[in-house]
């Protein structure tokens, strides 16, 4: 008599399958998104008209002070209402070769005052030169804007953000046959790029991980909950995957894979004109 053991790491297994599982969700929410979005923003319209109107007839400074406050909140209102149509309609795409490298550069550019004035500092390892990715230019530095900026505001007091790059095997950005497939990758054998972004902040809590990409889901008192949903949506668009860690206390890790440019794909785009500039 005897036994055998299979012993096998699912864990990528387990990965993929909620990834899918948050997907189908977040599409739910996102039809749902849209119809609340468009029935806030016209009432809003109407608001803000009959508050400018009054704003103009009334003379008195602490009234125009209180009118001016409604204008701001209006406003607020406003911008959480676009960013949910962000989160749940159809965004442009313009996909090709990026520069994750050259875009990560800019990005902390854009946040360097931010970054220096929160005491945080930037640890990028050396990784080497890496293929491009085939994505959206303008999409990912929105992704990695929001990722850095949830990154500072869990480091209030000062910390370490360590951001790494590498390219990872194709399995990596696998999905059920038939959903999510990037343009290139059929018959492809091109590797994915792999871009983490790990903080020494506050962490999340094990019973918030799985509400982090819902709408308005925030721990935060001046956050409007939906800065992961976008990422999460911009991600989608660019048929990518994201996923993040995180242990209470101790800090956060999102990994954020996107699909690499196969040198086909690079030849073709260097033919075609940017849309965005046409």
């Amino acid at each position: 008599m005897g036994a055998i053991a299979d012993i096998r790491d699912v864990t990528l297994k387990k990965q993929m399958e909620s990834l899918m599982i948050r997907v189908d969700k977040l599409t739910s929410l996102g039809v749902l998104s849209a119809g609340i979005a468009h029935e806030i923003r016209n009432p809003l319209a109407g608001m803000k008209a009959c508050c400018q109107v009054l704003a103009r007839k009334i003379t008195q400074g602490k009234q125009q002070v209180l009118i001016a406050g409604i204008l701001n909140e209006i406003d607020r209102l406003n911008t959480i209402v676009t960013d949910l149509v962000t989160f749940s309609g159809s965004t442009p795409h313009y996909p090709g070769p990026a520069d994750i490298g050259g875009i990560l550069e800019k990005t902390l550019g854009l946040l360097k005052d931010t970054i220096k004035k929160a005491g945080i500092e930037v640890i990028q390892p050396h990784t080497g030169e890496g293929p491009p990715a085939f994505a959206d230019r303008e999409q990912v530095q929105q992704i990695f804007l929001n990722i850095i900026l949830n990154a500072v505001n869990a480091m209030p007091d000062g910390g370490k953000l360590t951001i790494s790059l590498k390219t990872v095997p194709e399995d990596r950005l696998k999905r059920k046959k038939g959903k999510g497939e990037s343009p290139q990758a059929k018959g492809s054998t091109q590797n994915g790029l792999e871009i983490t972004f790990t903080d020494t902040g506050s962490g999340i809590k094990k019973k918030d991980l799985d509400l982090v990409f819902n709408p308005f889901f925030t721990t935060s008192p001046k956050g409007s909950g939906l800065g992961l949903s976008i990422v999460h949506k911009l991600v989608e668009n660019n048929k990518g995957v994201i996923f993040i860690t995180s242990t209470h206390g101790q800090g956060t890790r999102v990994t954020l894979i996107l699909p690499a440019a196969d040198p086909a794909a690079l030849r073709r785009n260097m033919t075609k004109p940017d849309k965005r500039t046409s």
